[in-house]
């Protein structure tokens, strides 16, 4: 009788399992988190979190700290594809506010019926111990371009194999978050980007404190319509620095109190052009190589490559110059009429 009984109960596990994962491929409507609202499939109730006051949570980024704080602006290079990201992240007293600003070429969709992480939108791996053991400290953070929020982290299942779990929090620790479109609605040939505020209480992460610095490994995700299951995430650190965090690594770019930990970047070009591989005009020291292509105008050729004051042109090769940061980069390039 009582392995009759087991039986029985294991059965209806597995069918509340698979009900549960096809769930999520309709639009259904449910109750979340302590609220009598009902919200479509991926839709969030409006948190009860109090703000500090110094934060206002509307998709604009024109608080104080946002002119003081340092940020990140990144891009994603490859084919026809288009996107500006910039990044803050103010370490606030109590939660930590990820603001986003992106500028995309192509469409911004989304769809009820698609998981969060399918739609257009922001998603962040997030961490505050650097490089220790990523098991309950790296959280996956997703927020759609149509206001949805995911956040899961890193555990081992009971298996033993590492994969990603829903964090579960109540109504009074829920994400506060707000966005702003740029020229449309989404799922219109008008929407080119979005700016976004996404609070996350520290007691939703289950920290304890206020940390000194998070690592945050920034991405986008693009889906091309609204009907199919297909996108590109492209997370910027993966994707472009491999000292930066690879799957189940905690690794990623530093923000402190005072922003975004980085190098700057200088570049005086005469008759020609120097320009970063990925745009940026930012570097991180001893954070891995950096490329930078050497441009002549027609008819030019490279006269003198000085980086931080010393003669480098003998490193230029095939029009490429390739350095690991240890600090601040200034260049200063002179192009000569070709003899």
């Amino acid at each position: 009788m009582k392995k009759n009984k087991m039986f029985l109960i294991l059965c209806c596990t597995v069918c509340a399992a698979l009900l549960t994962a096809c769930s999520q491929t309709t639009a259904t409507e449910y109750n979340l988190i302590a609220t009598e609202e009902k919200y479509e499939h991926g839709g969030n109730p409006v948190s009860g979190y109090e703000l500090a006051d110094d934060i206002k949570i509307d998709g604009v980024l024109d608080e104080a700290f946002y002119e003081t704080e340092k940020q990140m602006v990144v891009y994603k290079p490859y084919g026809d594809d288009y996107i500006r990201l910039r990044t803050a992240v103010h370490i606030a007293s109590d939660g930590l506010l990820i603001a986003a600003d992106v500028d995309e070429k192509g469409p911004v969709t989304w769809s009820g019926a698609k998981p969060t992480s399918y739609n257009s939108g922001i998603e962040y791996y997030i961490s505050v111990y650097g490089e220790e053991d990523p098991n309950g400290n790296l959280f996956e953070c997703d927020l759609t371009a149509h206001g949805e929020v995911t956040i899961r982290v890193w555990r081992k299942n009971y298996l033993g194999i590492d994969s990603l779990f829903n964090v579960n929090y109540g109504y009074d620790i829920a994400p506060v978050r707000a966005v702003k479109l740029k020229g449309g609605a989404v799922n219109s040939d008008d929407c080119t980007g979005y700016t976004m505020e996404y609070f996350i209480p520290y007691k939703t992460f289950g920290w304890r404190y206020r940390p000194q610095a998070v690592w945050v490994n920034p991405g986008v995700i693009s889906a091309p319509d609204a009907t199919s299951i297909s996108r590109d995430c492209y997370i910027f650190g993966y994707r472009q620095n491999e000292q930066v965090m690879g799957w189940g690594r905690t690794a990623g770019y530093v923000f402190d109190r005072n922003g975004f930990v980085s190098n700057k970047i200088t570049v005086q070009a005469e008759g020609g052009a120097v320009e970063e591989q990925y745009r940026r005009d930012w570097c991180i020291a001893n954070g891995g190589e950096i490329t930078f292509n050497v441009l002549p105008e027609s008819g030019k050729i490279l006269k003198s490559f000085m980086v931080n004051d010393v003669d480098r042109k003998e490193s230029v090769v095939d029009g490429l110059f390739k350095i690991v940061p240890d600090g601040d980069i200034n260049i200063v390039a002179e192009f000569s009429d070709a003899e």
